[in-house]
């Protein structure tokens, strides 16, 4: 027996309800979510391409910020400190804060760097419940940049996706999806509807 008709078969057998016909909302998803065909095929067969590891190492990158955010403060904290001749234990309290900070941050971005280069990917399957955080009248997500809309996939014992807001449009409250992501940060790479 072939080896690709082998792997076919494993597929079919994995993800028995793989969608082979379009469904109308996947040229949305598509752009929404930022992937190909190839993209999603790839993590069929629970690879990740390219593409894919650029856009989550820019996501990774996204961790620098909290060590911009830490350190900063201690560079202001010194410079106040010089300026106005306060007790050197102001810089020490920031120290003290900022490292457990740039922890964080360092560990976080080194998880989802070691995912990418091991090809770590989850998938889960299940109905979808849309939410945002902050209430409007109309019952839709506010398009100001504060607003945080949530992905959440029933009985997945609270597997929570952070989206963005063209993200939460594309998607269906209730509509059965299957998601493929990378553990760490909970970062979909793709995601599909299940008829």
């Amino acid at each position: 027996m072939c080896y690709a008709y082998k792997e076919l078969l494993l597929i079919e057998r994995t993800y028995p309800n793989m969608t082979t016909s379009p469904h109308p909302d996947m040229p949305d998803l598509q752009k929404a979510f930022d992937f190909t065909e190839e993209d999603l095929e790839a993590n069929y067969h629970n690879w990740i391409t390219e593409r894919q590891k650029q856009k989550a190492v820019g996501h990774a990158n996204d961790y620098f910020w909290l060590l911009g955010l830490g350190w900063g403060l201690v560079f202001v904290t010194i410079i106040v400190t010089i300026i106005y001749r306060l007790s050197a234990g102001w810089v020490l309290w920031c120290v003290i804060f900022a490292l457990p900070i740039t922890l964080v941050a360092l560990v976080e971005r080194y998880k989802i760097v070691y995912n990418l280069n091991h090809a770590i990917l989850e998938t889960i399957e299940g109905y979808s419940v849309l939410y945002y955080n902050k209430a409007t009248a109309a019952g839709r997500p506010p398009s100001h940049p504060s607003a945080r809309c949530f992905l959440e996939i029933q009985d997945s014992n609270g597997l929570r996706f952070s989206i963005t807001i063209p993200q939460y449009e594309a998607l269906r409250n209730g509509q059965l999806y299957r998601v493929f992501y990378l553990p760490t940060g909970s970062f979909i790479l793709s995601i599909e509807p299940l008829f």
